[in-house]
C-alpha cells in the first residue's frame, strides 16, 4: 500500500523505468499503428495538446537523473490523491 501512497522513486528504480520506456519507445518507431499516428500529430491543430503528445525516451526522460526525479515527486504530490 505504501507504494503508491509513499513512493521511493529510488535512482536505480527510476533508472529502471527510463530503460523500459526507452526500449518500448524503440520498438514503437518500427510499428505502422505509431507512423500513422504521428502523421495525424503533424495534421493536428499546433495549440491542440494531441500535437505535442507522444511516447517518452531517455532523452526527453533526461535519462531519469536528479531532475527528473524531482520532476517525479513534484508530480505525486500535485496530482495524486489516495482516493483517485
Amino acid at each position: 500500500a505504501d507504494f503508491f501512497t509513499a513512493p521511493l522513486f529510488s535512482e536505480s528504480g527510476t533508472t529502471r523505468e527510463v530503460d523500459a520506456i526507452d526500449a518500448e519507445h524503440a520498438k514503437n518507431l518500427q510499428s505502422d499503428f505509431w507512423r500513422s499516428d504521428a502523421v495525424l500529430r503533424l495534421r493536428a491543430r499546433p495549440d491542440h495538446p494531441y500535437s505535442r503528445f507522444f511516447t517518452g525516451n531517455r532523452q526527453t526522460l533526461r535519462g531519469g537523473d536528479a531532475d527528473a526525479r524531482a520532476a517525479l515527486f513534484a508530480f505525486h504530490r500535485a496530482f495524486y490523491r489516495a482516493p483517485q
